[in-house]
């Protein structure tokens, strides 16, 4: 007995090593990262879970999606507090990637300026940075010239060392990167797509939550999604170019905010036309007020088309539209239980007469001041701003917290 004991022992070995062998075989590339890391796989390299599934949504695998696997998830930062009011600057890529963007803080250092908004993917469907989301792999959205992980976190960084709130901005359905590489995503282009893809599209989501995920994973405390509806929603006045109608958009909108919502537990900002808050035959007001922490109505005059509610030449009366907008908003939040806050985005550029300068920029402010909305963002595709139009610094308090409603968390301000 003791002469068979080694001869047992070693086949023994022997067949736990081939068991292993055979299991490392089997595994997956995608099984094997998932392994590899300690938190969840984002949610487009998994099935989408009963939450969309529920939402009127079919399940959609997307194991294709870790053609190229990608590398572990940075360390969680914990969110800054919400600044109580809000207001803010829009940093596009190229300003975020050279040394404009130290002008950008230097003028939050200097103004009333507490907030950027900044560029994560773009209308391109270009990403700032390497990510580690396996769809941004597949389609090469994070090839052209992204910028560092080190310098984003050294950026992030210094904002928080100047208490600067940062939001990441992703746009969601107008994604010509995305709707070429994934053609069965895509709209057609008879229904003003081409270059978007179909907000109803659960893929859609998943992608949009992965990217907020990781945002706020780098350090971001907030994120905004620009352009989740169909071509031409977001437009002044909107343009429905989404099958079945309002009703039915609304519907796409509300799954897809359901979605995010379950998936996110930073807040959520999202865009929104400002001709909407006066339109009350179109229900999208509400289905994002209801949903998103933060509405952000685009009350740019020059965007407006003449004769827009009596103001014959909309640019150039720039107070007149912001409160037009900003009243309609208000009567819509009125109605709504527990509606996300209003931030408008103002108009800092110019398009054709008149020059939009400092009187312009805070005539659009003011007109925010005088409906009791005291938060703003401001717009320039250029991202450049005159200093004169934003004041002194004002006290960075943090807002206290609405009490939350079930489903939501309390990111709310006043």
């Amino acid at each position: 007995m003791n002469r068979l004991a080694p001869i047992l022992l070693a086949a023994l070995v022997c067949g736990c090593s081939a068991d292993r062998s055979a299991a490392s075989a089997k595994a997956t590339p995608a099984s094997r990262h998932a392994a590899a890391v300690e938190h969840r796989p984002p949610v487009s390299e998994r099935r989408l879970d009963s939450t969309a599934a529920s939402a009127g949504a079919s399940e959609a695998d997307d194991a294709d999606q870790t053609e190229s696997a990608p590398s572990p998830r940075p360390p969680r930062m914990h969110p800054l507090a919400v600044p109580n009011p809000v207001r803010g600057l829009y940093a596009n890529r190229a300003a975020v990637e050279g040394r404009d963007i130290w002008q950008l803080v230097d003028l939050a250092r200097h103004s009333e300026v507490n907030a950027l908004v900044i560029d994560i993917k773009d209308d391109r469907g270009l990403l700032l940075y390497p990510s580690t989301v396996g769809l941004v792999h597949a389609i090469g959205a994070d090839t052209a010239h992204p910028m560092a992980v080190a310098r984003v976190h050294a950026l992030l960084d210094s904002l928080r060392a100047h208490r600067i709130f940062p939001i990441a901005r992703i746009v969601v359905a107008r994604d010509p990167l995305l709707a070429a590489r994934r053609p069965e995503w895509a709209l057609p282009r008879d229904s003003g797509g081409g270059s978007w893809v179909n907000p109803a599209r659960p893929e859609v989501w998943a992608y949009a939550a992965d990217l907020a995920s990781e945002a706020a994973a780098r350090g971001f405390s907030e994120v905004l999604f620009d352009d989740l509806e169909y071509p031409g929603a977001t437009a002044a006045p909107p343009v429905d170019h989404s099958p079945g109608g309002a009703r039915a958009r609304a519907r796409v909108l509300r799954n897809a905010l359901n979605f995010l919502r379950s998936r996110l537990d930073i807040p959520i900002a999202v865009g929104i036309a400002g001709a909407a808050a006066g339109d009350t035959t179109d229900p999208q007001w509400e289905t994002i007020a209801e949903r998103a922490d933060v509405i952000m109505p685009v009350t740019f005059p020059s965007a407006f088309v003449d004769g827009y509610d009596g103001v014959a030449d909309p640019a150039a009366h720039p107070y007149e539209i912001a409160n037009r907008v900003l009243m309609a908003a208000r009567r819509r939040n009125a109605s709504i239980r527990g509606a996300a806050d209003i931030v408008p985005w103002y108009q800092g550029f110019t398009r054709g007469a008149p020059t939009y300068d400092s009187a312009e920029v805070r005539a659009q402010i003011q007109a925010g001041y005088d409906n009791g909305i005291h938060s703003w963002m401001l717009w320039n595709p250029a991202s450049t701003y005159p200093a004169a139009a934003l004041h002194e610094p004002v006290r960075r308090d943090t807002a206290k917290a609405k009490k939350p409603r079930p489903a939501r968390p309390a990111h709310r301000r006043h």
